[in-house]
């Protein structure tokens, strides 16, 4: 947890960090987990239509990619103190063996 004191209001740190409560967050972020990085990328490519946009802030907040790079991702934050994430992915079978195969990484 990140000690900054409790505040009752996030303070806003970057486009990437808040801080409330004593705890950092980054915003939220949808979850791509395919066998490899280009199969996360042409997904999402897909459902996003191309939108540069949203394509660059999925790839920005999102944790997209393979198994390994995720997992690798998941690792960085922790090192800067996020110890809580959220995934938010299809209820597909094959992304909750996927998630399996991400958790038995970290």
């Amino acid at each position: 947890m990140y000690d900054q004191g409790v505040c009752d209001l996030p303070l806003h740190v970057g486009d990437d960090v808040i801080i409330r409560g004593g705890r950092l967050y980054i915003p939220k972020g949808i979850t791509i987990l395919r066998e490899t990085e280009k199969e996360a990328r042409n997904y999402l490519k897909k459902i996003t239509g191309g939108n540069k946009t949203l394509l660059d802030r999925t790839l920005k907040h999102g944790l997209v990619g393979s198994i390994t790079s995720v997992a690798q991702k998941i690792h960085r934050l922790e090192e800067v103190g996020i110890d809580h994430i959220i995934l938010q992915l299809t209820s597909t079978l094959q992304a909750l063996k996927n998630v399996k195969d991400l958790l038995n990484k970290i």
